[in-house]
């Protein structure tokens, strides 16, 4: 059997087993192993990084707590609303030598696809999207992190992913590029339902 590794949600600071502010502890992270491992059939490992997607089967349920919390999909692709603000969380580099021990997130906005084509000499194809700041962006390490919005349908607002950390310059700074998840619902569902038997 082939050992997949491990899955570690509710984690904050890596460097601590239990992590700590100077008012309270939030509960030590849970950690469910990976049963297998789903990855897109035409993700190209090349530099562009087309159907940049995968999902993971973990050995048993989640349990939801304060500090594990589901995040959300859009089921019907065609009905996602334009949104141009996103925040990305990760724990890569800080810099060129650093990597994150806390989780960092920053807020990035939505960039002219022709822009960032031309800024990183690539193309752009179906379920990627552009997104960054000139002087902040995800970084190596991050990649296969969520890019999420909240949204709002007039009484509850929840927290959506809409991408999914891809690549970028390697200066940490500037556009990257992310896998639009809503272009890849049915993929996801076809995944989880096959699964489920």
């Amino acid at each position: 059997m082939i050992f997949l590794g491990t899955v570690r949600l509710g984690e904050y600071d890596t460097s601590t087993r239990i992590d700590c502010t100077s008012e309270f502890c939030i509960p030590k992270y849970e950690e469910y192993s990976v049963v297998n491992a789903y990855s897109h059939k035409f993700f190209d490992e090349g530099q562009d990084g087309r159907n940049d997607i995968g999902l993971l089967k973990l050995n048993g349920s989640v349990v939801y707590k304060l500090f594990i919390r589901p995040i959300c999909l859009f089921r019907v692709p065609g009905q996602v609303p334009y949104i141009s603000t996103y925040k990305a969380a990760g724990w890569g580099k800080t810099d060129l030598f650093n990597t994150a021990t806390v989780l960092q997130t920053v807020n990035l906005i939505r960039l002219d696809q022709s822009d960032c084509e031309r800024s990183l000499r690539t193309s752009l194809s179906y379920g990627q999207f552009c997104a960054g700041q000139w002087r902040a962006d995800t970084c190596s390490g991050d990649s296969g992190g969520p890019l999420s919005s909240k949204m709002s349908n007039g009484r509850i607002t929840r927290t959506v992913q809409l991408g999914i950390v891809s690549y970028g310059h390697n200066v940490c700074r500037g556009p990257g590029v992310y896998t639009d998840v809503p272009s890849f619902t049915n993929w996801i569902l076809s995944i989880t339902r096959w699964t489920q038997n």
